[in-house]
């Protein structure tokens, strides 16, 4: 069986017989792998509009998110001062 690579339309870069996107500019090289992706995109915007409603609709929300931002900021100026090149994950906040 004689595989040939598939040729990105935007960059020319020759991709994978396989490969649902481009390796080099990251477009969608099949239809489906586009539609996934847009559907996707969608999905993840009407999470934020909702994440975006609760935090502005409960004012603890807003308040917690406050705090865990300015631990982190403080965290890593920390880690920053004391010369530890490693920064502190953002996980284990909330």
């Amino acid at each position: 069986m004689v595989v040939t690579p598939i040729v990105c339309p935007w960059c020319n870069t020759k991709n994978d017989f396989d490969a649902k996107f481009c390796n080099d500019c990251s477009l969608g090289l099949d239809e489906k792998s586009i539609m996934d992706y847009d559907h996707q995109k969608v999905e993840n915007r009407k999470l934020g509009d909702i994440e975006t409603h609760l935090i502005e609709a409960d004012p603890r929300i807003k308040n917690l998110l406050i705090s865990a931002v300015q631990k982190v900021a403080v965290d890593r100026s920390k880690a920053i001062e004391d010369n530890n090149k490693e920064l502190i994950p953002i996980t284990g906040y909330c």
